[in-house]
């Protein structure tokens, strides 16, 4: 009987009985963050879709740094192709978008590397 009591003063506290399990998409998604296995896939596709767009007069000299909030991030050699790049910049971000819309790139940032 004195469990029935507990029971029932946690459902007047809490309005409910205990947690629900958690679904197997909820675990799964939480083990991909904390491995980062999600982060692995979207660098490798960041990096293929560079190389795709990338200026022939410069391969080799670039890769991909990252991605944060938008802004895609790329080591570059030296400061001559970073400042090529920042005057077309604008026009890669164009050829990106009609690439990757997915990806929702909104910004290229070139830092020496």
């Amino acid at each position: 009987m004195e469990a029935w009591t507990d029971v029932n003063e946690h459902l007047q506290r809490y309005g409910r009985a205990g947690t629900q399990p958690k679904s197997l998409k909820s675990v799964l998604n939480k083990l991909l963050v904390k491995r980062g296995y999600n982060q692995r896939q979207v660098n490798k596709t960041l990096i293929e879709l560079w190389s795709s767009i990338e200026p022939a007069q410069w391969r080799g000299q670039c890769q991909v740094k990252g991605y944060r909030r938008g802004t895609l991030e790329i080591r570059v050699a030296n400061s001559a192709i970073v400042q090529q790049l920042e005057f077309s910049k604008q026009q890669l971000l164009l050829v990106i978008k009609q690439k990757s819309p997915e990806l929702k790139i909104k910004n290229l940032r070139f830092s020496l590397s």
